[in-house]
């Protein structure tokens, strides 16, 4: 109420006085509409100096000229190059990528590695992710295997290595013994991700876990470097 009673005696000054007042008024205004639009549409690059120069010989022709200037103008403002395809990316929202997503735990497992031995102690979070990332990859195969979603959470160890044992032989009831307690053990991918998360898990450890999974793929039937691929 403040601004709106100021602003609408302004206004009706501003109509009243018409001519270049009112033109100079619309000039004023087109600059900070124009200015604004730019702004949100930055990432499309607009011609910005066109955009303010064609407002300005708009109102000049307007008050000046004809119809028929002012229709010249227009048109002579447009591009005269086909510009980008106009599909609205620039208004879409980028989504941040997941902390838990594999590709962006192994860059960072990696960046930590290049820093140096005083900071590879603390690679234990991105360690632990990773090997999160192993025990889902193994879920899913058992999965696979016994025809049961989840497997590793819904089944009792006795029961679910009797059935890996009849659907992918003796040896791959040895191997998920020999991690099923470890894989159980794991947070979810998620709370391992979490900046506030304190777990690790150390270089030995996961390099163990890691020989004995890849070794526990190899007997269901498919390696761990294509499971991950996969």
């Amino acid at each position: 109420m403040i601004v709106a009673v100021p602003a609408l005696a302004v206004a009706a000054i501003v109509i009243a006085r018409g001519g270049l007042v009112f033109a100079g008024a619309l000039l004023i205004l087109g600059c900070i509409c124009l200015d604004e639009l730019y702004r949100m549409t930055a990432r499309a690059h607009p011609a910005k100096l066109v955009g303010f120069v064609t407002l300005f010989a708009l109102l000049v022709a307007a008050h000046y000229g004809t119809r028929d200037q002012i229709l010249l103008i227009a048109v002579a403002a447009l591009p005269v190059r086909r510009g980008p395809k106009i599909d609205g990316a620039w208004l879409r929202f980028a989504r941040p990528v997941r902390r838990d997503e594999p590709h962006a735990v192994v860059a960072a497992a990696e960046r930590t590695a290049e820093r140096g031995p005083l900071t590879r102690a603390r690679g234990a979070g991105p360690l632990l992710v990773l090997a999160c990332v192993m025990r889902d990859q193994v879920q899913t195969m058992l999965a696979a295997a016994v025809s049961k979603p989840e497997p590793l959470y819904t089944m009792p160890e006795s029961e679910l290595v009797a059935q890996v044992a009849t659907a992918r032989g003796t040896e791959a009831g040895i191997a998920l013994t020999r991690v099923y307690r470890r894989l159980r053990a794991l947070p979810s991918r998620g709370q391992a991700a979490a900046p506030w998360s304190a777990g690790q898990l150390a270089r030995r450890d996961f390099d163990a876990l890691y020989r004995d999974v890849a070794e526990l793929c190899r007997t269901l039937g498919q390696p761990l470097s294509e499971a991950v691929e996969a």
